[in-house]
């Protein structure tokens, strides 16, 4: 679930080799987004924007930070993230300058 990705990029981040760690990250998460397409109605979980839905855009949000086009492998996946960040509300915050992002995981 959720917690287990929020968990394998902690794992990640915080591994003594970090290279190895978000390698290790990438190739279990495939699977489970492999899982998670077939979930997908189009291209939403369900018929309106929920909390489970915003957790899974977060998720997604990092790993285009960490990895721009890894979503590109899961087309559906990607579209269900397009359309999330589109949603008038969260587009204009994240379209907001003052919002201020530290991006807190790195490959680095």
């Amino acid at each position: 679930g959720i917690n287990a990705e929020y968990m394998g990029l902690a794992k990640a981040q915080y591994s003594p080799d970090k290279a190895a760690g978000y390698s290790d990250f990438f190739q279990k998460l495939s699977v489970h987004l492999g899982n998670l397409q077939k979930l997908l109605r189009g291209d939403r979980f369900t018929s309106k924007l929920t909390l489970g839905e915003l957790a899974i855009f977060s998720i997604f949000n990092i790993i285009a930070d960490l990895k721009p086009d890894y979503l590109a492998a899961h087309p559906q996946l990607q579209a269900f993230y397009n359309s999330v960040a589109a949603t008038p509300k969260l587009s204009a915050y994240l379209a907001n300058p003052k919002v201020v992002f530290h991006q807190y995981f790195t490959l680095a």
